[in-house]
C-alpha cells in the first residue's frame, strides 16, 4: 500500500527514512533532497554537484555518506544541510565508475576502490587501514556486527574479520580458512 508520493525532476539513484517523518534523496542531477512523507513536499535541498550512485544515513541519522560518480565520497550534515567533507582520502586510479561506501560501527566508514583495495577511514575522515585482496574493482562493502564483506568484478566476495580496540586502530584480517567465496 502506497501512502505518499515524492516528485521528483531528476532520476533518483537513492533514497533513505530519515527517522519517522522524512525521506533523504539522493539524485542523478547532484542535488540531495530531504522530503516531508505527510505532505510530499520537498523541505531542504542541497546542491553537491557530483551524480549520486548511493546514499547511506548513519546509525544516529545525523550524516548522509554520499558515493558518486569517480569514488567521490562526501559527508554531509543533515541538521544543517551542509558538507562536511567533500572527499575521503586514500582511493586512486579512480575512472568514472562508481563505489559505494557504507558506515560501520563506531563511526567507521568503509569503501571498496578501482584499484581493488577496500578503504577503512574513522569518525575524523583519517584513513586508519586499506585490506587487499581483490584482483579487480571493489564495488560493494557491506558491514555486519563483526564481519566487514567486500565484493569485486574478479568474481569474489572476501569477508573481513572485525575486532574493535579499545586503541584508536581497529584490526582487520582475512576470514580464515577457504579464502574468498566465488561469486557465479
Amino acid at each position: 500500500v502506497c501512502v505518499g508520493e515524492c516528485v521528483l525532476s531528476e532520476r533518483v539513484c537513492a533514497c533513505m527514512c530519515h527517522g519517522r517523518a522524512d525521506v533523504v534523496s539522493g539524485s542523478k542531477d547532484g542535488t540531495l533532497k530531504m522530503w516531508d512523507i505527510t505532505s510530499g513536499a520537498c523541505v531542504r535541498t542541497l546542491s553537491c554537484a557530483a551524480e549520486m550512485a548511493f546514499i547511506d544515513l548513519s546509525p544516529d541519522d545525523s550524516t548522509v555518506l554520499v558515493s558518486a560518480r569517480g569514488n567521490a565520497h562526501s559527508l554531509i550534515d543533515l541538521r544543517a544541510m551542509k558538507v562536511l567533507r567533500t572527499r575521503l582520502r586514500g582511493h586512486q586510479h579512480t575512472s568514472k565508475s562508481f563505489v559505494r561506501a557504507r558506515f560501520g560501527p563506531n563511526g567507521l566508514v568503509a569503501s571498496g576502490s578501482e584499484d581493488g583495495g577496500v578503504f577503512i577511514w574513522d569518525s575524523k575522515c583519517d584513513l586508519v587501514q586499506t585490506l587487499k585482496g581483490h584482483e579487480g574493482a571493489v564495488f560493494d562493502v557491506l558491514w555486519t556486527d563483526d564481519l566487514l564483506a567486500s565484493c569485486a568484478d574478479d568474481g569474489t566476495v572476501r569477508t573481513w574479520d572485525y575486532q574493535d580496540t579499545a586503541s584508536r586502530a581497529s584490526s582487520f584480517t582475512d576470514d580464515a580458512g577457504a579464502g574468498p567465496a566465488s561469486v557465479n
